[in-house]
């Protein structure tokens, strides 16, 4: 099984997973769009093609599915963080560790609330994918000014 993993990104794999387990229990709800929300050219493997939830979508999908999209979205998350044990990667390599800050201190409900406020408030947003809206409400502000910075640091160099 390990060797199947090293095959593949495991971030990818796992990613995939989540949406594969979450994706059946919003069966109500219209399919979601399809292809990464970033322009070809800066998306990473610019020929992945794979679901993108919006707001809209989960405004159609049952309380079932969002609630079966939240639990997908952070078993993804604790299985990334399993995979990679004891080792704690830079930023530069791995999100985990700032999704998983930004989460800790919130229940599935209130997350689930958290969207649906959102998405009554906002909605020419509609189209804005539900993972970006996550990153900029959970992680992002949990992440200390320094992280954030070498970040963006790392995103110029790579431009370069």
């Amino acid at each position: 099984m390990k060797q199947m993993f090293s095959a593949m990104r495991p971030t990818v794999f796992f990613f995939i997973l989540a949406l594969c387990l979450a994706l059946p229990f919003g069966a109500s709800a219209a399919p979601a769009k399809t292809g990464a929300s970033l322009p070809q050219s800066e998306a990473a493997g610019a020929n992945i093609n794979f679901p993108v939830i919006t707001i809209a979508d989960w405004q159609r999908m049952t309380p079932e599915g969002r609630y079966a999209f939240l639990v997908g979205f952070t078993s993804a998350l604790e299985m990334e963080r399993a995979w990679r044990g004891s080792q704690v990667l830079p930023l530069e390599v791995s999100l985990i560790n700032s999704w998983i800050k930004g989460l800790q201190n919130n229940t599935f409900k209130q997350i689930y609330d958290n969207v649906n406020a959102y998405a009554a408030a906002n909605p020419g947003q509609s189209e804005r994918p539900l993972v970006e809206w996550m990153w900029y409400e959970y992680a992002q502000p949990q992440v200390n000014e320094k992280v954030s910075k070498a970040k963006l640091r790392y995103l110029q160099e790579q431009k370069k």
